[in-house]
């Protein structure tokens, strides 16, 4: 007879000065998985996620001393690993200004890592045209398929503020499809996309 795994419980959020600080190995069990999906979704195609993940601990060890519970321990690891990302993305923006290749990640299933690649290469070709907190809201709500609570609470933000900025991220992310498929043919990708980014 088997039974189900118990869920494992988040670290609490520090709420008065009798709860310390918590312990890195702790947070690293507890969170390590949503902080790697985080950089995956934040980052896109070909990143080296283990890598930002890596750097992310590394912060997170500097600065854990200091948490004393103002926010959410997931909206303060958030916070640190969209910060990572953000300067991981401008060293590559000037890595490819400057001509300097970016290594390829080896796959297990090439013809399917490729067709997964395209679709989402184009996926982020349009993302990285449009700022950066409205590629974050759109990567948050369409691919984690955060609520807008939640999304709310990890951008430190009001649920109000997170409608109306995913309405207009919305919008200029279907403006930059077209004008892709004006200069090139992608009439194929649009039924794929847009039911995601018009729901």
């Amino acid at each position: 007879m088997t039974h189900a795994p118990h869920p494992v419980p988040e670290l609490p959020d520090a709420s008065d000065s009798e709860v310390q600080a918590p312990d890195l190995d702790a947070v690293y069990r507890l969170h390590v998985d949503r902080v790697a999906r985080w950089v995956a979704r934040l980052v896109g195609p070909s990143a080296a996620v283990d890598d930002l993940v890596q750097d992310v601990f590394v912060r997170v060890q500097h600065l854990l001393p200091s948490f004393r519970g103002d926010a959410k321990l997931t909206t303060w690891l958030y916070r640190i690993t969209e910060n990572v990302v953000r300067n991981h993305r401008r060293k590559e923006r000037l890595r490819r200004l400057l001509g300097v290749p970016v290594p390829e990640r080896a796959s297990a299933a090439p013809l399917e890592a490729l067709e997964r690649r395209e679709a989402s290469c184009l996926v982020y070709r349009i993302l990285d045209r449009l700022r950066e907190r409205d590629r974050n809201l759109i990567i948050l709500f369409e691919l984690e398929q955060l609520s807008g609570e939640e999304i709310a609470e990890l951008t430190g933000t009001t649920v109000g503020a997170v409608w109306v900025g995913l309405h207009r991220a919305r919008a200029r992310f279907v403006k930059q499809l077209e004008a892709l498929e004006r200069r090139e043919d992608l009439g194929w990708c649009r039924a794929v996309l847009s039911p995601e980014v018009e729901r």
